[in-house]
């Protein structure tokens, strides 16, 4: 049994993946959180903000089957 997590990357991190929306859909297995996910699509020291179903997690948030994510790059300014 697996799960099923939407991905939507933003800025640079949008690069990842091969849709120019930057949106992919990802299998995880059961049990996974936050920082599997982000392994998974090689992200893991690129993202600096995640949410999921519009609400910030850390790495250790446990994923559900359906969740949709938003993943941010670092963001800078000056």
């Amino acid at each position: 049994m697996s799960i099923l997590v939407r991905a939507r990357l933003h800025g640079l991190l949008r690069l990842i993946v091969d849709d120019p929306e930057g949106t992919c859909d990802v299998v995880l297995a059961p049990e996974s959180n936050v920082n599997d996910f982000l392994d998974r699509i090689d992200a893991r020291n690129k993202a600096w903000i995640v949410s999921v179903n519009g609400t910030l997690r850390r790495g250790e948030h446990k994923l559900e089957n359906g969740d949709e994510t938003d993943c941010y790059p670092q963001l800078n300014g000056g």
